[in-house]
């Protein structure tokens, strides 16, 4: 099993748990896709942010809707078995949301 998928699981192990602390899986996850998503990563280090320096939720960055509309962001290498697009506005590019397993969108 590869990095990625390890930590993926452990990721998703602890989503599940009954008792989470909900800060730190976040700051897990956000490690987890800075290190994974490229377009992610590539949004982070335009903004100077490195993982090191992100320990409270407020330090996390968030990406724009812009960036949905314009790059493919998944977090891994695989092909999406459906994508969602929003509603937007008329004459607007809508933002796309890949799905990678259509099961774990639903759970």
């Amino acid at each position: 099993m590869s990095d990625f998928e390890t930590r993926r699981a452990k990721l998703l192990a602890q989503i599940t748990q009954e008792r989470v602390d909900p800060a730190g899986l976040a700051l897990d996850i956000f490690e987890f896709q800075y290190n994974y998503n490229k377009v992610y990563r590539e949004f982070c280090d335009y903004l100077k942010v490195e993982p090191k320096s992100v320990n409270a939720l407020k330090k996390i960055p968030f990406l724009p809707i812009s960036v949905f509309k314009k790059h493919k962001v998944i977090t891994g290498d695989w092909n999406s078995v459906i994508t969602f697009k929003s509603s937007g506005t008329t004459g607007q590019v809508p933002s796309l949301h890949f799905i990678r397993d259509l099961q774990h969108y639903h759970d």
